[in-house]
């Protein structure tokens, strides 16, 4: 899909990533029959454009996200809402965020990171991102936030 993206593109260095989430998105939508289990995967991207080396582990840590919510959030055919955002919160900074209103997160046990923990964290540390979870309470959802730094190299810029 990166490379895809790269070839519309008129620099060849940098993409979309309203487009490109969009694309995920709807890839993610469909592979997952989304529609048929009744879950609404939906997303708000500012107008960000990126350079490979961003797009590429952002879009495996959306992936990541967003199939961990499907998995885990929506069990016994349980409707729902995936919502995936990106912002700018301060020049130079952005702020990704996958949010479900599933079951909640069910807290394991301590000091055990799962398998996709531990990617989440390797991916967002590849974009020098933080990463936050929120769960207010149980059976009330569970938002995973990310803030990153666009790296300026390779032609990242807010706007159109």
């Amino acid at each position: 899909l990166v490379h895809e993206k790269l070839y519309q593109s008129a620099t060849l260095s940098s993409i979309s990533l309203a487009d490109y989430v969009s694309d995920l998105c709807l890839h993610l939508g469909t592979s997952s029959a989304t529609e048929a289990r009744g879950i609404h995967l939906s997303h708000h991207v500012a107008a960000i454009t990126v350079s490979m080396e961003t797009a590429v582990p952002l879009g495996l840590l959306i992936n990541e996200l967003v199939v961990n919510s499907l998995k885990h959030a929506f069990p016994a055919e349980r409707p729902g809402h995936i919502r995936v955002s990106i912002a700018q919160d301060a020049p130079g900074r952005c702020v990704l965020e996958v949010s479900d209103d599933g079951v909640g997160q069910s807290s394991g046990p301590i000091g055990v990171k799962s398998l996709g923990t531990k990617l989440i964290s390797a991916l967002a540390g590849q974009i020098n991102g933080q990463v936050q979870t929120l769960s207010p309470q149980e059976g009330s959802g569970c938002t995973t936030r990310v803030t990153f730094v666009l790296s300026g190299g390779g032609g990242e810029r807010v706007g159109g």
